[in-house]
């Protein structure tokens, strides 16, 4: 018998593009996965050491053992693992948004306004525009939380007059080990019928 978390899932549809992975003036490796808009079969493997939160309508997140996820409404989730006395280390977030008044850019910068309670007095730096159609911003973010120092990123995808916010955001100190980690969680979200 198969070990369940090493299972292979059948997804039905994507719920949205992954989660860019960094701009190519950062000088990292990128590997810039294929966004496929429509509804199709796929197969998803589950990397060792990850497992599946299965949501009330649909929604698939895989992610590390160690990490919780908590549905938002409308599709949207928050995926964070919690460090020493139980305050959130890092997270990830996805939220699809029915109706942007503005740009995406517009979006990326008042994330704070968006979300208070994760990202209080955020600070965002280096927001840019990576393309125009779809619109697509991404920027960098800094806040402190209970006395720690925190930084992310958030992107807004952007076409017509709907899109979906993605933000990631660590403590400083761990930054580096659990921007890869968020990174892929954001890359694995699916929405799925019940199999």
């Amino acid at each position: 018998m198969k070990h369940p978390d090493r299972s292979p899932l059948i997804i039905l549809s994507l719920l949205v593009p992954p989660f860019l992975l960094a701009p190519p003036a950062s000088g990292q490796n990128i590997d810039q996965p294929t966004v496929q808009s429509h509804s199709q079969q796929i197969r998803a493997e589950i990397p060792a050491g990850w497992t599946v939160f299965r949501g009330q309508r649909g929604l698939i997140v895989l992610h590390p053992l160690g990490w919780s996820v908590q549905e938002r409404g409308a599709g949207a989730f928050l995926a964070y693992r919690l460090g020493p006395g139980g305050m959130v280390a890092a997270l990830a977030l996805a939220a699809p948004i029915e109706k942007i008044e503005g740009r995406a850019l517009g979006v990326v910068q008042g994330i704070g306004q968006i979300y208070p309670d994760l990202f209080p007095n955020v600070k965002v730096i280096k927001g840019r525009l990576l393309s125009p159609n779809p619109e697509v911003a991404l920027a960098d973010m800094q806040f402190a939380a209970q006395g720690l120092a925190f930084k992310g990123m958030a992107m807004c995808f952007k076409e017509d007059n709907r899109g979906v916010l993605y933000a990631i955001a660590g403590g400083a100190s761990t930054w580096l080990q659990d921007e890869p980690v968020m990174k892929q969680i954001l890359s694995r979200i699916f929405y799925s019928r019940d199999i």
